[in-house]
């Protein structure tokens, strides 16, 4: 039974749901979790506003993600739980990004969800940083974070060693078993491949000069699933995908 914890997103997290994978829990025990939040925010100083009577129009999950973008904490549940592995996957910095505040801390660039919430008045956002507006400026701002992470984890929690997912946006949409693009459907205005590309920069990085395992991806093993439970969007994939990594992660793990 390895210990495991899981920051990043549903393409890490779904790994140890017995929705996507039955028999998780026999080789896996999740000790602790962390979703949809920046590493540039984990790595920034808490925020100091009131989360306690948060209101909006977002389902539970988001509230806690984002009284958990708020207050960073964590940091402190890896620390307290010191997990044999973490799986980490880097989709948030990738799609999302961080954005600044007035007072020099950053959280994740999710104001579209946020300015639902009654607490969003007490932020003031001044800049974004992702890979839309500044894609230079973000990447060298999230490898100082990525640094200062393992930094701290290597002094808390030594013995944890660093699995990255490297998942990626995926365009191929199955339907009644005829193959379709997701994006022309959708006609979001952004780019598939320049957000895979500052995608696999991060992972690239995270192996390269911090030696962590690597997963690898496949995009023309899986495709985007029309029944996913979570809808349809670009890292929701087949049954396939999540087996997959499940045999990837125990191979890796078996080996250490």
């Amino acid at each position: 039974m390895f210990n495991v914890s899981v920051y990043g997103s549903c393409v890490s997290r779904d790994i140890f749901n017995s929705r996507f994978v039955p028999d998780y829990k026999e080789h896996f025990h999740l000790v602790c979790d962390q979703q949809h939040v920046s590493l540039i925010s984990l790595m920034s100083p808490s925020i100091d506003i009131d989360t306690e009577n948060i209101e909006g129009v977002v389902s539970p999950f988001y509230k806690e993600v984002f009284k958990q973008d708020m207050d960073k904490s964590y940091l402190k549940k890896l620390v307290e739980m010191k997990p044999d592995w973490l799986l980490m996957d880097f989709y948030t910095d990738a799609y999302y990004g961080a954005c600044l505040l007035h007072n020099g801390n950053y959280m994740t660039n999710k104001l579209w969800q946020y300015k639902k919430l009654n607490a969003f008045e007490q932020l003031q956002p001044i800049k974004s940083l992702s890979f839309k507006e500044n894609t230079v400026e973000f990447i060298n701002k999230w490898k100082k974070a990525f640094d200062s992470f393992i930094n701290n984890l290597k002094e808390m929690s030594p013995k944890t060693k660093i699995i990255v997912n490297k998942a990626k946006f995926i365009d191929n949409l199955i339907v009644d078993g005829k193959e379709t693009l997701l994006s022309s459907a959708r006609k979001d205005p952004f780019s598939i491949d320049h957000i895979n590309y500052v995608w696999n920069m991060m992972d690239d990085y995270a192996v390269r000069y911090h030696h962590a395992h690597a997963l690898q991806f496949k995009e023309d093993d899986y495709h985007v699933k029309d029944t996913h439970p979570w809808g349809k969007f670009y890292v929701h994939y087949n049954e396939a995908y999540y087996l997959d990594v499940r045999n990837k992660l125990l191979d890796i793990m078996e080996k250490e």
